[in-house]
């Protein structure tokens, strides 16, 4: 299974999938205005989510990225923060960091027959 971490400037969606693709679970929370806040909403729910047989997580922000942790959320004034380590704390599977744009054009992506996107 997988889990899909979507952090949006107003709420904050959370998917688990099977290895086909399919959506087993999701939640769906508020985005705080206070980094503190969210961070501990955050953890709370993926602790709902820790007991599933995990491949991966892909956590997708709207902001920059750097070296898969260093976070910069373009819509919240929180300076550079790090999720990984909490998430590291709850997982025993690779964690992705990737900016939501890039995300949405990888899948985007698949979705046209026979072409070749880079």
């Amino acid at each position: 299974m997988y889990l899909a971490v979507d952090i949006g400037g107003t709420k904050t969606l959370v998917a688990l999938f099977s290895q086909r693709g399919r959506v087993v679970r999701r939640h769906k929370f508020k985005t705080s205005w206070q980094k503190e806040r969210f961070v501990r909403e955050l953890v709370l729910v993926l602790k709902q989510f820790a007991k599933a047989p995990l491949k991966a997580v892909v956590v997708a922000v709207p902001g920059v990225v750097q070296k898969n942790c260093s976070v910069r959320l373009g819509n919240r004034d929180w300076g550079n923060f790090s999720l990984v380590e909490d998430l590291q704390r709850l997982f025993d599977c690779p964690i992705y960091f990737e900016n939501d744009a890039n995300l949405a054009a990888v899948y985007e992506s698949h979705k046209l027959p026979g072409k070749t996107v880079f």
